[in-house]
């Protein structure tokens, strides 16, 4: 649960701040950003259960 938590606050923190600059000028790159980070969050995420399933601690 502490990774999740963790991976919540990242989007919490960074998303509001890297939307707002990037509605001043360029609103059209908001989807792509969007996908882009929701690619990242899927690989480290894929990549941390294999983690876990290679160490036995996720069954």
């Amino acid at each position: 649960m502490g990774l999740q938590m963790g991976f919540a606050y990242t989007g919490t923190t960074f998303m509001p701040p890297l939307f707002g600059f990037l509605a001043s000028d360029k609103i059209f790159l908001m989807p792509a950003v969007i996908a882009v980070y929701i690619i990242i969050m899927f690989v480290f995420s894929e990549k941390m259960n294999s983690f876990l399933k290679k160490n036995n601690k996720l069954s």
